[in-house]
């Protein structure tokens, strides 16, 4: 009978077979552990870093701490520093200095301004003294600053010192930017104005300052450069308004007439002249409110010159003085000339602009006269020579020479200002005078003066 294999008398070992299995499945997940020691491994690395992170920023914040710490210590130092200052060496204070601690170089920025007592910046609104304060700002940055804000710290000082504002305006009041601004007194200082025409100086030493800006322009008088003085006192703040535009000119280029001719009495066409003196008259001129150019010698044209360019118009007239302008209400239509009705007084006006020229026409009367020698049946006499003397109110005594009589008596070039004469005439070395004479009518002239010099007697001249 044979006997069975040895297999089927001895089935395989269960824990062989699982022994077996399991290496199987270790070699399988070997791929799976080296990935998972790798992921630890990161993440370690990970979370290291981020501590690390934390620990630096951390770092770095202490380090910006106490950065700003130590700039607010400088800030303060500056304060002070700057309290201890006179007050006048406040003036346009803006300085820059470094200051080196635990090895950082700090800049540190000193600045001193004028403030009003709404802390703004002083400015030129009012032209008369008032309180202010000095205000002085410290501001600290450092190399690692960043983008974070600066430490500032600013506060205000009472000024025993004075200040002085300086506001320049044209002709309609508005202020004049970038003007050079240059004060003289215990201290000298200068400066430019800003776009509202204003430049503050201080603190400054009190005293008299004369302040005068750069030429170019000219002030209301018509004078450049423009200068003025004011008094600067302690505790306070003077502005100083000036005036400056850009000047103009007019000029008398011709001079109108009508002399009276006995065969067409007062009807005579009107004929150019000469002027001995020009003025121009506006109520925003100093006082006497006229400007005259002219020497008293007979000239073709005359110009006034380095005119203020006011906003209203300038009155152009004849003579040196007030009392000659053909608007003066004693010169109205009709006003000392015959019954017939007179035209009104011819005026000349003229607005003048920034840099503007202008040619005008302007109006004389004629001094009518004629000159005989002995009696008044004697025929005129040529040669005689005729004095004009000013005798109206408010005027200067000016002696007009009208020149040599022509062959008809008469005067050659009779235009005269407006106003009363006592007139003279002279031949031979004897003389008659008229007084209460009155050029009051351009259309008449002066009514006519028989003027009859003494063929005998004593003798006399003319002033």
């Amino acid at each position: 009978m044979p006997m069975p294999s040895t297999m089927a008398s001895h089935p395989p070992n269960p824990l062989v077979r699982t022994a077996a299995a399991l290496r199987g499945r270790c070699r399988e997940q070997d791929g799976f552990s080296i990935i998972e020691v790798l992921v630890s491994a990161l993440l370690l690395a990970m979370i290291a870093g981020s501590v690390y992170t934390s620990l630096d920023g951390a770092s770095a914040a202490t380090r910006g701490i106490k950065a700003r710490a130590i700039a607010s210590g400088l800030a303060q130092a500056d304060q002070e520093r700057m309290r201890a200052f006179k007050h006048s060496s406040l003036y346009a204070l803006n300085a820059t200095y470094t200051q080196a601690v635990a090895g950082v170089v700090y800049t540190v920025n000193s600045k001193a301004a004028w403030v009003n007592d709404q802390g703004a910046t002083a400015n030129c609104s009012t032209s008369d003294t008032e309180a202010d304060y000095i205000e002085i700002i410290s501001t600290v940055t450092w190399p690692t600053i960043g983008t974070r804000k600066p430490v500032v710290q600013q506060s205000l000082i009472a000024p025993t010192s004075a200040g002085l504002a300086i506001q320049v305006n044209n002709r309609a009041g508005t202020g004049v930017g970038n003007a050079a601004v240059t004060a003289v007194g215990p201290q000298t200082f200068s400066g430019t104005t800003n776009a509202s025409g204003c430049v503050a100086f201080g603190p400054i030493t009190a005293g008299n300052y004369t302040v005068t800006l750069a030429p170019g322009c000219v002030n209301r008088a018509g004078v450049s450069p423009v200068s003025d003085s004011t008094s600067a006192t302690d505790n306070a703040r003077t502005t100083l308004v000036l005036d400056c535009d850009t000047p103009g000119t007019i000029t008398a280029t011709t001079v109108r007439t009508r002399p009276y001719r006995t065969s067409i009495p007062g009807v005579a066409a009107a004929q150019n002249d000469d002027l001995r003196y020009l003025s121009v008259g506006n109520s925003g001129l100093p006082a006497p409110f006229i400007r005259t150019v002219g020497d008293g010698s007979l000239q073709t044209t005359l110009s006034a010159a380095s005119l203020f360019p006011f906003t209203d118009a300038y009155a152009v007239f004849s003579g040196d003085c007030t009392g000659a302008d053909p608007g003066d209400p004693r010169y109205a239509v009709g006003a000392g000339s015959p019954p017939n009705p007179a035209p009104a007084e011819p005026r000349t006006t003229q607005i003048v602009s920034p840099a503007g020229s202008y040619g005008v026409t302007v109006y004389e009367p004629a001094l009518n006269v004629v000159v005989k020698v002995g009696t008044a049946a004697s025929p005129a006499q040529a040669g005689a020579r005729v004095y004009a003397t000013t005798r109206t109110t408010g005027c200067p005594t000016t002696v007009y020479d009208m020149g040599s009589t022509d062959s008809a008596g008469q005067i050659v070039k009779p235009g005269i200002p407006y106003g009363d004469y006592d007139v003279c005439a002279s031949y031979n070395g004897r003389r008659v005078i008229v007084t209460g004479v009155k050029a009051y009518d351009w259309d008449n002239g002066t009514a006519l003066q028989t003027l009859i010099v003494p063929s005998s007697g004593a003798g006399g001249t003319c002033p």
